[in-house]
């Protein structure tokens, strides 16, 4: 991250975070008419999380995060 915005840092078109449990991931997330999409990489553990929607009725952060803290060895 390169600077701060809210509670996470953003760079290069990603923001740096942390989840819940305090695990550092980047990533970005978006969405359109139609459309919403996610993506997380957890770098010390090498998990990428995907998620594509078409519609934009379901926020996929949610999701994301609920998928994030349920990973296995988050930090080996």
């Amino acid at each position: 991250g390169k600077v701060s915005a809210l509670d996470y840092m953003y760079g290069y078109g990603f923001i740096d975070q942390q989840d819940p449990d305090k695990v550092r991931f980047f990533g970005h997330s978006g969405g359109c008419i139609g459309m919403n999409t996610e993506l997380r990489i957890y770098p010390k553990s090498g998990y990428t999380i995907i998620m594509l929607s078409n519609t934009n009725r379901w926020r996929l952060s949610v999701i994301a995060e609920f998928i994030g803290t349920s990973l296995p060895d988050k930090e080996t």
